[in-house]
């Protein structure tokens, strides 16, 4: 009775085993081509390349760890994969979206409301778009980590609101954001505050200067209590 019992445990370990091959084996159970959800910085098949199933078992197929490289891309903020049998796995990414075209030093890139830097995908209406003369962003290893605060970039895009004219803005890491006035000076308005007062104010200086006849080197409305001005010289 032992050695049958044996036998038994034996023959049904085998069953198993070959079952389980069998399975692994099988193209029923291969993962074809993994659905991926509407992208629009990504394409579904640069999706499928980072994710990695296409072809795979599906037994094999881990969703933590297929989220986790996903997630390692910085255009992408939030992903969700997930297995339906027998051989079907979707992936749906919620991706950043650019709020800020800077070009840092001569390198164009896209930054996200969270700080984040990525490349330019492709043709974008609605940036905003800062120049600096020289790099100020903080590119990083850790492509995740934000290069610049994020209260800069919300502030920059307050400030285009205020003055839809200017095409592009310009950022010193010394005054702050700003952009050349069509008068001819440069105003700066810091990189924090009220850009909504701050650009009244700076409108009320302009008009003054321009009435009296000054040419501005700049006009500095960083502080609105203490706003001042340069005078070019020749």
């Amino acid at each position: 009775m032992r050695t049958g019992a044996r036998l038994l445990s034996l023959v049904l370990a085998a069953g198993v085993v070959w079952g389980l091959a069998s399975a692994f084996r099988s193209a029923e159970f291969q993962v074809g081509e993994a659905e991926v959800g509407p992208t629009q910085l990504f394409t579904a098949d640069r999706v499928r390349s980072i994710a990695g199933v296409d072809g795979t078992t599906v037994f094999l197929v881990d969703t933590k760890q297929v989220e986790a490289r996903l997630l390692q891309q910085p255009e992408i903020r939030e992903a969700d994969v997930r297995v339906r049998w027998p051989n079907r796995v979707s992936i749906h990414v919620v991706e950043r979206q650019p709020m800020i075209e800077w070009d840092d030093g001569g390198r164009v890139w896209w930054l996200s409301d969270d700080g984040v830097a990525f490349l330019e995908h492709g043709e974008r209406d609605g940036l905003v778009t800062i120049e600096s003369s020289q790099p100020v962003l903080n590119i990083q290893r850790d492509g995740l980590a934000p290069v610049i605060e994020p209260e800069i970039l919300w502030a920059a895009a307050a400030l285009h609101l205020q003055v839809p004219e200017v095409d592009s803005l310009h950022y010193d890491p010394e005054h702050g954001l700003g952009f050349k006035d069509a008068l001819g000076w440069t105003a700066y308005f810091g990189d924090s505050g009220d850009m909504v007062l701050k650009v009244q104010l700076y409108r009320k200086i302009a008009q003054g200067l321009q009435s009296q006849g000054v040419v501005a080197e700049w006009v500095s409305v960083e502080d609105p209590a203490a706003p001042y001005y340069r005078i070019e010289r020749d």
